[in-house]
């Protein structure tokens, strides 16, 4: 192997699956679900209609966000 997936996978962001970041916010996935249908959860991107995915640093931009003052 020369490094090239490697290296992709250096540059590229990391996107999460729902269980993945529900698991790391310690929420159920439906929980995650109901947020992304209020609009209240962290930015999503569907890679098609039924497959949403997070980039990491959404997520953690999403959770600096909710800290309180």
């Amino acid at each position: 192997m020369d490094g090239t997936v490697e290296q992709a996978a250096e540059v590229l962001p990391q996107l999460l699956t729902s269980v993945q970041v529900a698991a790391w916010l310690q929420v159920k996935p439906a929980t995650l679900s109901r947020w992304r249908g209020q609009g209240i959860g962290p930015v999503c991107t569907w890679l098609r209609p039924d497959v949403p995915r997070y980039l990491r640093s959404d997520v953690e931009e999403w959770i600096r966000n909710q800290r309180a003052a």
